[in-house]
């Protein structure tokens, strides 16, 4: 048997070892390290014990003594507790030795117990895939848009035509960076400029020059944000736009299709398959959140720590190519670097968390990744099973797939037709 303890996740093993034993483990360490030592009057490696311990101390083999201990105790408690298997190497502690042999304590954080939350007989809202008319028409919109011509018109503005701009905008009275530019096209209707710009456009002649009044909204850049101010724009040329004919002739120039009904084929396939993959992502997250919120794990401080600092690394390289140093990185970005840390903790520990979950479900649910599954996600990645690593990964994500699936198969799906009703 072995006395231990357990408590919010950390066991504390205590291990004694008899004189002998001890004794033992000190012959061995001797035996395992005596090649590395030279000593006068003696061929290197075949120095006595005592001669070394008495040139370098009588703690020579002390640590690799009772490291070997420790591992040889570390293995026969994991026999009888496979569960309760390290995170990490174990730290020594409370080291004590007299005349009875050698004790001291095994310390290390084990992963967490999980208790799932309810999984099955839930209810999640799903996108809808249907392909509707509306859409085909909106994405052949898209195309006689990208195609149409543009001639000069001697009138007033209106939505839907291109004018060609000069334009300085204003804060506080004085003008702000990267609030002008000359000869700019811009098309009123489409929304391009921040809201009210191209309204205040509609109803104009060219030549005219118009005080255009705005407000920033709160979420635009630092020095304008929430501010008010006005651009003083010339109108120097008005065109009106005119969309070509949707036929054959149209579809066989503008794409790789022949005809309109091949191209709407396509653009059938192509709206369904897009709305499939949305589908799933957005019903994916929300069941991952779900579980997320619902289920009572946390994430190891050490595991999230070696994250984040991982994370900081690549930063501080990505600013070093660019020949600055982290500070100057975070300032160009405009974050500043405890918050972007905040969030690479937050953004490990979900991903910690997120990762018991799963294989405590594997688990409950005995989820297995079979070889010819195991093959087939390793040909998506287009990784080879030489590389364990991408093996690993291919494994985690089939069962992961395999959960997800089983979620959606024992819970009740419901469709809505927009994200709003999500």
């Amino acid at each position: 048997m072995h006395e231990f303890t357990l408590k919010d996740d950390m066991v504390t093993l205590s291990v004694k070892v008899t004189q002998k034993e001890w004794e033992d483990r000190l012959q061995e360490a001797y035996e395992n390290n005596k090649s590395r030592f030279s000593i006068t009057g003696f061929r290197k490696g075949h120095a006595p014990r005592k001669v070394i311990e008495k040139t370098y101390g009588d703690d020579i083999f002390f640590e690799d003594a009772v490291q070997m201990i420790a591992n040889t105790k570390i293995i026969d408690f994991l026999t009888k507790n496979p569960k309760l298997e390290p995170l990490q190497a174990p730290n020594i502690t409370n080291v004590v030795m007299d005349n009875n042999g050698l004790s001291f304590d095994l310390n290390f954080e084990v992963m967490p117990e999980i208790k799932l939350c309810k999984y099955t007989g839930l209810e999640f809202k799903k996108l809808s895939t249907k392909v509707t008319d509306a859409d085909i028409e909106h994405e052949i919109e898209h195309l006689l848009n990208d195609n149409a011509t543009f001639a000069d018109v001697e009138r007033e503005t209106k939505n839907g035509d291109q004018v060609v701009i000069d334009f300085v905008g204003y804060v506080d009275g004085k003008a702000f960076k990267g609030g002008r530019a000359e000869n700019y096209p811009l098309e009123l209707g489409s929304h391009t400029f921040i809201e009210g710009f191209e309204e205040q456009l509609v109803g104009k002649k060219k030549g005219d020059d118009v005080k255009v009044d705005i407000k920033f909204p709160e979420n635009y850049v630092d020095y304008l944000a929430g501010k008010s101010g006005y651009f003083d724009v010339k109108i120097k040329e008005i065109r009106e736009k005119t969309l070509p004919t949707l036929d054959d002739k149209f579809i066989s120039n503008a794409t790789e299709y022949e005809t309109v009904e091949e191209y709407k084929k396509h653009l059938q396939e192509h709206i369904q398959s897009m709305k499939e993959d949305r589908s799933i992502a957005r019903l994916k997250s929300d069941i991952y959140e779900y579980l997320l919120k619902n289920t009572n794990v946390k994430a190891p401080q050490f595991m999230v720590d070696r994250e984040v600092h991982a994370e900081m690394h690549e930063i501080e390289d990505r600013a070093k190519s660019f020949g600055m140093t982290m500070e100057q990185y975070f300032d160009a970005v405009k974050m500043p670097v405890e918050e972007y840390r905040s969030m690479c903790e937050e953004r490990a520990s979900r991903s910690i968390r997120m990762h018991y979950i799963f294989e405590q479900l594997f688990d409950e649910l005995k989820i297995t990744a079979y070889e010819e599954e195991i093959t087939a996600q390793l040909e998506k990645m287009k990784a080879t099973d030489a590389d364990e690593n991408a093996r690993l990964q291919a494994i985690h994500m089939v069962k992961v797939n395999k959960v997800f699936n089983y979620l959606c198969e024992n819970n009740k799906l419901v469709e809505v037709d927009t994200v709003e009703e999500l």
